[in-house]
């Protein structure tokens, strides 16, 4: 329970701010600048703002994201695009019950907003891979957990045992249900056509095979044997790698 005598302290008060993503402060602050000569005296109402202002929307759902929707905690698997509807942008993705274990397919429409789930982490690395199930050992304690690969989503095609990284490993209710993963990762190109000499613009895209397995899309100039760094959330490539 947090009780503040102004809105100047809300900013500064450590508490506060442990409880509140950073990410997510740019709301605050703004309500914080509207009042910060003046006294808040109800304290639900500023409650009922913060707990408007930190929903989260359509679009910070990626992979690994917890939301309540419809009364049930599901978490993100895999996004599977965009598409226009009657209301605007309809984003697709596949989710997990994680009290029932169930898959589906959702759309779900743009400027929607969801209740976060907390999950607990714990800093880990993949240790190996036995079949479908990747281990991850935590980083403290050196105990070791199995996550199906179903549950990494995207992310099973971004990481390796060789990598030597260090991924967030989530649980809900004590048992752990995803992964959350940097935004960007350096992967090795194992197979596409040969590279189309002065072609740098990056604007035609072509297939490649990365050293997960799996395929992307990436410029004309890359080459078998390129290191090339991929944004998670959507596969999409950044840049060739500077090391």
């Amino acid at each position: 329970m947090f009780i503040f005598l102004d809105a100047f302290s809300i900013s500064q008060e450590s508490n506060f701010n442990k409880k509140i993503k950073p990410s997510r402060l740019c709301n605050v602050q703004i309500f914080c600048d509207d009042f910060i000569f003046k006294r808040v005296y109800n304290r639900n109402d500023f409650l009922n703002f913060l707990r408007l202002n930190i929903m989260l929307m359509t679009s910070q759902l990626k992979v690994g994201t917890a939301f309540m929707y419809e009364g049930n905690p599901l978490i993100v698997q895999k996004m599977l695009g965009q598409r226009s509807g009657r209301a605007g942008m309809v984003t697709n993705l596949r989710v997990q019950n994680l009290v029932t274990k169930s898959t589906m397919d959702l759309g779900i429409d743009a400027g929607e907003k969801f209740d976060e789930v907390d999950l607990e982490s714990h800093t880990t690395k993949l240790s190996y891979i036995d079949g479908d199930n990747y281990v991850f050992m935590d980083q403290e304690t050196y105990e070791q957990f199995e996550l199906p690969k179903e549950n990494l989503g995207d992310y099973a095609g971004y990481i390796t045992p060789e990598d030597d990284l260090e991924v967030k490993l989530t649980f809900y209710e004590g048992k752990p249900v995803g992964i959350d993963m940097p935004v960007n990762v350096t992967r090795t190109v194992t197979y596409c056509e040969p590279g189309v000499k002065g072609d740098t613009s990056g604007k035609s895209l072509k297939p490649a095979t990365l050293d997960t397995g799996i395929e992307v899309r990436v410029p004309l100039f890359i080459n078998t044997g390129d290191r090339i760094v991929i944004d998670t959330r959507d596969g999409s490539f950044v840049e060739r790698a500077k090391n």
